[in-house]
């Protein structure tokens, strides 16, 4: 028997279940919410300029970033068709930084979710200070002194629940595709896409920008998800893109 918790969506069985269909489970870990910055900024004239927001831990954390022009809701690197507008976004241990260029004037939001985990090996002294609520460590970790990191739950820590999977799928073209989430209001999300066309092989994190080569653009509105692929096409194979759409509100 093997120790530890695990919860089941409506109808299926948790005994028999796979991780993967489990709402929960003590055996993997999930990404969760430390805090969430959201600011805005204007883009003036057509150079690059950099743009910052202070996170202030003394580590570089994970982070689900997510950059709105005029509807949409784009991830950490794109570029906007009706704007021009492009950027790209890093973080180290005090900053998020997005660097744009192009755009002329262009106002635009950023909504940054960040996460618990660090994005290097070091475990940062952070832990739930209250004792209310529930807490699930990860296997072989003493919940009572366990770090946020090594939480599989807890109640303080929001997480990303997935509520859709929108697939799509291109061969050698170009374009704009949507599918219809019907949550009424613009969601985060996170994509990938197989195989990598620039090899043939594997699976990469969308969104993708080879600027006038070969660009994916993943987008979210208060009605649809996105997919835009532009510049050079796929060289005649067909590639997928899944997109797993939370139920986090982006505004």
């Amino acid at each position: 028997m093997t120790y530890g918790l695990k919860v089941s969506p409506i109808g299926v069985d948790v005994k028999t279940a796979a991780a993967k269909d489990l709402v929960l489970t003590s055996e993997l870990s999930s990404p969760k919410i430390s805090s969430i910055l959201t600011d805005q900024f204007v883009k003036t004239g057509a150079g690059g300029e950099t743009f910052e927001v202070v996170h202030g831990l003394g580590f570089a954390p994970a982070y689900f970033f997510y950059l709105k022009v005029s509807s949409r809701w784009y991830g950490d690197l794109g570029e906007d068709p009706t704007t021009t507008l492009r950027w790209v976004s890093w973080v180290d241990d005090t900053k998020f930084y997005i660097y744009c260029t192009d755009g002329d004037t262009t106002i635009f939001d950023v909504k940054i979710y960040v996460l618990v985990d660090e994005a290097n090996d070091v475990i940062a002294e952070t832990e739930i200070l209250d004792l209310y609520g529930i807490k699930v460590s990860q296997p072989g970790v003493n919940v009572n002194t366990a770090k946020d990191q090594q939480l599989v739950f807890g109640t303080q820590l929001p997480t990303f629940k997935e509520v859709v999977i929108a697939d799509f799928q291109y061969t050698a073209e170009t374009g704009e595709k949507t599918v219809a989430h019907g949550l009424g209001y613009p969601p985060a999300w996170q994509a990938i896409l197989s195989p990598n066309p620039a090899t043939g092989v594997g699976v990469i994190p969308l969104p993708y920008l080879l600027v006038e080569n070969l660009e994916y653009h993943v987008w979210s509105d208060d009605t649809n998800i996105g997919v835009r692929v532009e510049s050079i096409a796929p060289g005649g194979e067909t590639v997928a893109v899944k997109v797993v759409v939370f139920d986090n509100q982006l505004e």
